[in-house]
């Protein structure tokens, strides 16, 4: 079942186990170093206002927005299969499905991360969040659009018989040195770093690490049951056979 439907199908399944995994990280993992900010926040803060919601409605609507944005990302990754699957290396459903969520992870998330890393709430001025947003989703739109660019003169190579280092030298270095003009080219972060090092950097590993295991249980989700309706449709493709016959 190779249909577009069964793709978007396993990726919408996918999707939804990769956002309960990044939920229950953000719940156990990434929470800790968010209410440390939010204290640092509040301590410098002149403002002595009530918070419209608690914090554990807050973090209940960030577990299910968290379980929103796994869906929304199974559904591209599924059509992504779709429309590529042919091509992309690979026996079966899960070496392909893990190769795709591997790339996917680097070109959405860790491209643009590294250059515009995620902050805690105590850090960044509000009178920068549109330049800030417009400069990171800039760089994720062209590092995705560099990866499939990528992944095509990967397919080129292929078939004019370019294997091994040399296609590998030529793909992934041109992809590096074009990744690094962009990081030249898009602005610096305009936000001055004011809390702790050790906060920073706990909470960027973490939403990296939230983000990875997003990723990883996507690829891994889809490519299981890619290889369970294989295996599944084998007995009934042979029983078909063998009536025909």
């Amino acid at each position: 079942m190779n249909s577009m439907k069964a793709f978007l199908g396993r990726g919408a399944l996918a999707g939804i186990a990769g956002g309960i995994a990044a939920a229950l990280f953000q719940w156990s993992v990434t929470e800790n170093q968010i209410r440390v900010a939010l204290e640092l926040e509040a301590a410098n803060s002149s403002g002595h206002g009530d918070e419209m919601f608690t914090r554990t409605t807050q973090v209940i609507g960030g577990m299910v927005a968290a379980g929103l944005y796994g869906l929304f990302l199974g559904l591209i990754f599924g059509f992504a299969c779709a429309v590529l699957w042919r091509g992309l290396p690979g026996r079966t459903a899960f070496a392909r499905s893990i190769r795709l969520a591997t790339v996917a992870f680097v070109a959405w998330v860790l491209v643009p991360a590294l250059k515009y890393p995620a902050n805690p709430p105590a850090v960044g001025d509000p009178d920068t969040v549109g330049q800030r947003t417009a400069s990171y989703l800039g760089l994720m739109a062209a590092s995705l659009i560099l990866a499939y660019m990528a992944w095509s003169l990967w397919q080129i190579l292929s078939e004019r018989g370019d294997d091994g280092a040399k296609r590998f030298a030529i793909v992934v270095g041109g992809y590096l040195a074009v990744i690094a003009l962009f990081y030249v080219i898009f602005p610096a972060n305009p936000d001055s770093l004011d809390v702790p090092a050790h906060l920073m950097w706990h909470f960027r590993i973490d939403s990296l690490a939230g983000n990875a295991l997003l990723w990883l249980v996507v690829g891994t989700v889809f490519g299981f049951l890619g290889d369970y309706v294989r295996r599944a449709d084998r007995p009934q493709a042979q029983r078909e056979e063998t009536v025909s016959v």
